[in-house]
């Protein structure tokens, strides 16, 4: 059975919080910890059955695609892969009701392949602009599981339809203009980061994580067919410093990485055109070596400068203080008396 907190705890929880005894940010990760659920073996059956299920259901659509799909008629096959479309979303709502952690999890893997499947089911549907009419419906369901239930797959699902989206929609009207398609996507990142900055998506590292692929491979889409990079590396400078500016803002380490990454593309880019291609790949791979150990020494000169004092050791005495300490805190959250605590911890 699953275990939660009682009323009590829960208001000793909070009180504790507005004590100043925990954090605002621990007040969840305590209580995580303190309900931790026990899931049945029937439960972790019932969920290897529906990822089993679910991904059944999203081979058996494509080999169906693969092999029998050209003997269907249009309705005929608009009917089978709006019907799994239909049952796998379902199957993910019915799964989603059972509010346990096997219950998510099942529930996001089946509506993640439902987006999938719908996306298969668009395509199959519309009669002119395919992959736009894919694109858009993994986009759009993709966005309304992840408003009913948030994860990370779901989060995935949009990233990719939003990304291939835009391509096609761009590429259509700008009659396969890179720099276009670019620009776009570089925009498209800048809104990935702007709803993670408003906590619409969560978590924040997966949100910054596809606003920076976004924008840096969309940058890299400006090369165009002759091979001139100039607006690509701007493009990534670009990037490069703007994620510089948002960590320094936000300190979250996937903005720094986007700033790395960018930045060891772009130098060498840069170098290579300015030198009319007489750098190398050696000197580029070079360039970016010192790129990389210019970021770490300056990170590591930063932590040396004292932004970040050290903690001195505590003594033996003080950790049993501090032990203390903590076992009083867990036993007012679970209404332990501190006596009782004391032997609990002193028995064998």
């Amino acid at each position: 059975m699953d275990r939660v907190l009682t009323s009590e705890q829960e208001a000793a929880l909070r009180k504790l919080v507005g004590e100043g005894v925990l954090a605002s940010w621990q007040h969840d990760a305590v209580r995580d910890a303190l309900a931790e659920e026990r899931v049945p073996a029937t439960a972790r059956r019932s969920e290897i059955l529906a990822y089993l299920g679910g991904g059944l259901v999203l081979v058996g659509a494509a080999l169906m695609v693969a092999t029998s799909w050209a003997d269907l008629s249009r309705p005929a096959r608009s009917l089978v892969v709006l019907g799994a479309t239909a049952g796998l979303l379902v199957a993910g709502l019915l799964v989603s009701q059972h509010g346990s952690r096997a219950g998510h999890r099942a529930a996001t893997a089946l509506f993640a392949l439902g987006a999938g499947v719908g996306a298969l089911a668009a395509g199959t549907v519309a009669t002119a602009h395919a992959g736009m009419w894919a694109a858009s419906t993994a986009l759009a369901l993709s966005a309304l599981t992840y408003a009913y239930l948030p994860s990370l797959p779901s989060l995935g699902v949009a990233g990719i339809s939003a990304f291939a989206l835009v391509v096609d929609l761009v590429l259509a009207e700008a009659g396969g203009e890179g720099r276009a398609a670019a620009a776009a996507l570089v925009a498209l990142g800048v809104l990935w980061g702007a709803l993670t900055v408003s906590e619409l998506v969560r978590p924040a590292w997966a949100g910054y994580g596809i606003a920076v692929a976004t924008a840096l491979i969309g940058a890299q889409l400006a090369i165009d067919g002759l091979g001139r990079v100039t607006w690509a590396y701007i493009l990534t400078a670009g990037i490069a410093v703007f994620c510089s500016l948002a960590y320094a803002r936000y300190r979250h380490p996937v903005l720094l990485a986007g700033a790395v990454i960018g930045t060891t593309v772009a130098v060498p880019q840069a170098l290579w055109d300015w030198t009319g291609g007489t750098v190398g790949a050696a000197a580029s791979v070079l360039v970016a070596g010192a790129v990389l150990l210019l970021f770490g020494t300056l990170g590591v000169w930063r932590r040396s400068r004292g932004s970040y004092p050290r903690r001195r050791h505590s003594s033996s005495v003080g950790g049993r203080r501090q032990a203390e300490g903590d076992r009083g805190v867990r036993g007012r959250i679970l209404g332990q008396r501190p006596e009782r605590d004391a032997e609990a911890s002193a028995s064998p």
